[in-house]
């Protein structure tokens, strides 16, 4: 859902980015404004309200007149306002700039969509994928428990299952690579007690489950 809307937004900002660019090169004139009302505008957030005022101009001989929006109570009639035009259309700079920000935060959008998209974990060929192995442990005993694999004469931690809850730990894949049989060590925190668990046949891929009973 969030890919959706950051596609959908860069694609606005690209299509408003686009139309707006052209109206960088638009001449500025100072226009009279004339007549000026209220509008509302009706939104998720509540309604806002902006100025329309007709504004005339006079560029090459040839007098314009338009509508436009502002800020409200920005322009009040007989106000001199500057203005970019092109025939009879004219908008405020700021707002220009405006819509120029909006289409380039949907450029940034899409860069870092692409971006995400080009970051994406691939598996090279002939790479075999890593497989993670689950050891979910259900802890019924009071006590806390560090839980370590037995391997080769040797112990190794694997990780804490607090006292009277489950926990899933991750085993190396190399622990299990090579061997289907594994045996783990139970030290409970507190106590002398560090009883061992019968061999438990594990393939790659696998969730494990060891309980730890009350007593």
């Amino acid at each position: 859902m969030g890919w959706l809307l950051l596609v959908l937004l860069s694609i606005g900002g690209v299509i408003v980015l686009v139309a707006l660019l052209p109206r960088l090169t638009w001449p500025t004139v100072t226009a009279h404004a004339g007549a000026c009302h209220l509008q509302p505008h009706h939104g998720k957030r509540g309604t806002t309200w902006s100025t329309v005022c007709g504004v005339v101009w006079v560029r090459d001989g040839v007098r314009h007149s338009a509508e436009v929006d502002f800020p409200r109570d920005s322009v009040h009639p007989g106000d001199d306002v500057p203005l970019i035009v092109h025939g009879d259309f004219a908008m405020q700079r700021g707002s220009l700039w405006l819509g120029l920000g909006f289409g380039l935060a949907g450029v940034l959008a899409l860069a870092i969509a692409l971006a995400g998209c080009g970051r994406g974990t691939r598996v090279r060929d002939g790479a075999t994928p890593r497989v993670e192995t689950a050891l979910k442990v259900d802890n019924q005993n009071f006590l806390d428990a560090t839980v370590y694999l037995l391997r080769g004469g040797g112990r190794f931690r694997i990780g804490v299952a607090p006292g009277l809850s489950s926990t899933v730990m991750f085993l190396r894949p190399e622990y299990v690579a090579t061997t289907n049989e594994l045996q783990f060590l139970i030290d409970f925190i507190g106590s002398e007690r560090s009883p061992v668990t019968e061999s438990i046949t594990v393939a790659p891929g696998d969730v494990v489950e060891l309980t730890i009973p009350p007593n």
